[in-house]
């Protein structure tokens, strides 16, 4: 199915109505989140979505993500679902959180076609303590990376990482990891990010998310001094300061890319069903 950009736009408006439905919940249970990334970047330089963008991605705090995570099983109406690994015994990811629109198909590239539900989603991440020390964090952070590519290639992905460097250490994990059995590494991801759960550093990351350490670092201020801004007329919390998250990941980041970067990259196949 060719992605036109009208099939985009209804794309947008529908992880929209996703993202409302996820705001509900977080505004009836005090749970705090901030719009992220590319998301964060079109609230900023578009006031919602950046035009040729297909995903929305938001981020919480450890604690908020597993509260949002627990109280979303019940309240979520039965147009959505929640995927967890604890909802989706395909799913792998202790530090993403999807709620997908049911009745709806919305595949990215790399991802499993058999898991219980490949529905129109927004990415909800979570973001862990990490060492103050800058090398500490960055070992902490590579280490889970690996552990989570070995998973994922037992589970039938096939990250490839671009860096030629990153992906021979990719292949080094899946060596060492020979021995270790797919039931514990399973419960090595569950708790690696409990290891600086009760610690009050100044940093916080995300563990997988789509950048390198140096991008995903970011200090503890990030989620916890916010304002809101409109994103598609609808006002969402931000970092307040949001200058300097958006200048570590994108530079001087209200500058347009050249034309032909302006693309789609995520969805690979999609079906609107009855919102088409």
């Amino acid at each position: 199915m060719e992605i036109t950009s009208d099939i985009l736009r209804k794309i947008q408006l529908l992880e929209l109505k996703v993202l409302l439905e996820v705001k509900r919940i977080c505004d009836k249970h005090n749970i705090s989140f901030v719009l992220a990334e590319g998301t964060l970047l079109g609230a900023i330089r578009h006031k919602g979505f950046i035009p040729w963008d297909d995903d929305i991605d938001i981020a919480m705090t450890r604690d908020n993500f597993d509260k949002f995570c627990n109280v979303a099983q019940f309240e979520l109406s039965d147009e959505y679902f929640i995927q967890t690994p604890s909802t989706d015994n395909q799913y792998y990811d202790y530090c993403l959180a999807n709620v997908r629109l049911n009745g709806t198909k919305f595949i990215i590239n790399g991802q499993l076609k058999n898991m219980i539900n490949n529905g129109i989603c927004i990415d909800i991440f979570a973001l862990d303590n990490i060492p103050n020390s800058y090398f500490h964090g960055y070992f902490y952070w590579s280490l889970f990376n690996i552990i989570l590519r070995v998973y994922k290639l037992r589970k039938g992905y096939h990250p490839r990482p671009k860096n030629i460097i990153a992906r021979f250490i990719m292949y080094v994990g899946v060596v060492l990891c020979l021995p270790i059995s797919n039931k514990n590494i399973k419960l090595i991801l569950e708790n690696y990010h409990k290891k600086y759960e009760k610690y009050d550093g100044n940093y916080v990351a995300l563990l997988r998310g789509g950048w390198d350490f140096k991008k995903e670092r970011h200090l503890r201020s990030i989620v916890s001094e916010i304002i809101f801004v409109p994103f598609e007329g609808v006002l969402m919390p931000i970092p307040e300061n949001y200058n300097l998250y958006l200048s570590i990941i994108y530079g001087d980041y209200m500058t347009l890319p050249p034309i032909e970067s302006r693309k789609i990259k995520h969805v690979i196949e999609i079906d609107l069903g009855i919102y088409a």
